[in-house]
């Protein structure tokens, strides 16, 4: 029996896969599948999705990449979504976040499809789910909530991913 937070992280999870995955562009009803990984364009990550597009600023403003500090820049280490301006969803086993990291390493960029421009906010805390599965080969309960050092100022292109409500079915 699934619990109701189990479940509706389940939604998330599923709603962020979708909307980082596929989109129905509004002046065409031909359907479109962006370049996930090219929502932050980059030589680290290269074409992500094959047959997929570039996607457009405020296509996906719900989209954030997620960078980890190093010597001299900040490497990109997973996608995530927006649920507000202050959490932002993601996978455990994107962030590779390891028991020498530390929260405020971490910064997340929103409001951009590439490097340029958009806004940064550092990382205050990261919570991971308390049942995770150390298999690399499970996603069980592969889920991270981060929480903001600052909120974003929300606007056309930075707004949080459209969740059902607690009680819609």
């Amino acid at each position: 029996d699934d619990s109701p937070f189990q479940m509706r992280a389940f939604v998330v999870v599923i709603f962020a896969l979708v909307g980082a995955t596929a989109a129905k562009s509004a002046s065409d009803a031909a359907q479109a599948i962006p370049l996930a990984a090219q929502a932050f364009i980059s030589n680290q990550t290269g074409n992500a999705v094959v047959g997929g597009s570039q996607g457009k600023t405020a296509q996906f403003p719900w989209t954030v990449a997620i960078c980890k500090y190093g010597k001299s820049s900040c490497e990109f280490k997973a996608a995530g979504a927006l649920i507000s301006d202050s959490f932002v969803l993601t996978t455990y086993t994107g962030l590779h976040f390891g028991s020498g990291d530390y929260a405020d390493s971490f910064r997340v960029d929103a409001g951009s499809y590439d490097w340029n421009g958009g806004v940064s906010r550092l990382v205050k805390a990261i919570y991971v789910h308390p049942d995770i599965n150390s298999n690399k080969n499970s996603h069980l309960n592969d889920i991270v909530l981060i929480k903001l050092a600052r909120p974003f100022t929300l606007n056309d292109n930075v707004k949080p991913i459209a969740l059902p409500s607690y009680d819609s079915d």
